[in-house]
């Protein structure tokens, strides 16, 4: 590994300029109708999409078109990972409102914290209806001495408490109108760069909401739109059980002419690209700027999340990649602007 990568830097917000276009559709900080604790409430949809910098980006998947990463996690193609138990089970569940929410799997390196969540509702439950395309939620992570690892909106730092990730989250919902259910899929964006310990922390979900797709960007009245929001507070123990942690895979440019230049670490969810903006200079201006991928034997991986960091007074481009192969290639190829670079495991 060059030498450069070793050095440990902070990520100062100001200078992070986020790259990747899948992050500009993303959620208000503001509820999306007014919660009123103890019951649903259908109302007015001040903003379905916004641009602040923490929020979840939302895909949807009716029952019939439900992918197989909704019985689980199952990005991580590595034998090593998924005979490590590195995607840890659980079975908490907490009630209220009617409505039943399960903890069912939870996993976290340096870079990703991933949950995945089952909502049980009432059948006549107004986040079911067939209308609703889009969902949201607000939550926490916490550790067991209740310092915040990530928080979406929940509304529990009532004294400002601090939060230590606060990158970007994926949310996927998956919905069975015919058991009544939610499930739900969340991967945070780790940016802090430290494998947090989450044995005896806790899970708390404050509130679900619906809405349907608007037509028109922009503000809407719930006589356009129709929206569906329950509040309450479902606290999810994490289990006592070790979570396994993996030292990061390294990756090395083929070409010795790009040794000082490129960079790569895997860790089993991610794959963190560093390039050096002097080598970015000489390709500027050709190919396609978003090219910007993975490749393996198999798939392409299109970046994430980029942005742009200092290491050493030098300016540096960081690029990740939602790459599950950790260990399993020797080779992967690095795609930027139509130029690739065959970065071989050490």
């Amino acid at each position: 590994m060059a030498d450069w990568m070793k050095e440990e830097q902070e990520i100062p917000a100001g200078v992070r300029s986020r790259l990747d276009e899948t992050y500009k559709e993303i959620l208000s900080d503001t509820p999306i109708v007014k919660r009123k604790r103890g019951r649903v409430t259908k109302g007015l949809l001040l903003a379905a999409i916004s641009m602040l910098s923490l929020a979840a980006v939302l895909t949807f998947t009716d029952v019939g078109q439900a992918l197989s990463s909704f019985l689980g996690f199952t990005q991580f193609t590595s034998e090593k990972v998924q005979e490590s138990g590195f995607v840890s089970k659980q079975a908490a569940t907490a009630e209220e409102e009617h409505t039943k929410v399960s903890l069912n799997e939870i996993y976290n390196d340096q870079n990703e914290i991933g949950v995945s969540l089952t909502v049980d509702l009432e059948a006549d439950s107004p986040l079911l209806d067939e209308s609703l395309d889009n969902y949201s939620f607000s939550m926490a992570v916490q550790d067991k001495q209740n310092n915040f690892i990530y928080d979406l909106n929940s509304g529990l730092r009532e004294n400002g408490e601090a939060v230590l990730s606060t990158g970007t989250g994926r949310l996927e919902v998956s919905k069975n109108e015919e058991k009544h259910q939610l499930n739900i899929l969340f991967k945070m964006e780790n940016d802090s760069g430290k494998n947090v310990d989450l044995n005896d922390g806790k899970v708390t979900v404050t509130s679900i909401s619906a809405f349907e797709e608007a037509g028109e960007p922009g503000f809407h009245t719930k006589d356009e739109l129709n929206t569906a929001d329950i509040s309450g507070k479902w606290v999810l123990p994490i289990t006592n059980k070790e979570f396994v942690s993996f030292k990061p895979v390294y990756f090395k440019p083929k070409d010795k002419t790009y040794k000082d230049a490129i960079v790569a670490e895997a860790s089993p969810t991610t794959l963190v690209v560093k390039i050096k903006n002097s080598e970015i200079e000489k390709i500027r201006g050709t190919g396609d700027p978003m090219d910007v991928t993975i490749i393996d034997e198999s798939k392409r991986y299109p970046r994430k999340e980029g942005f742009e960091t200092e290491i050493n007074g030098e300016k540096i481009q960081q690029y990740n990649f939602g790459y599950g192969g950790y260990d399993s290639e020797s080779e992967l190829t690095f795609s930027l602007r139509g130029n690739t670079y065959i970065l071989e495991k050490e």
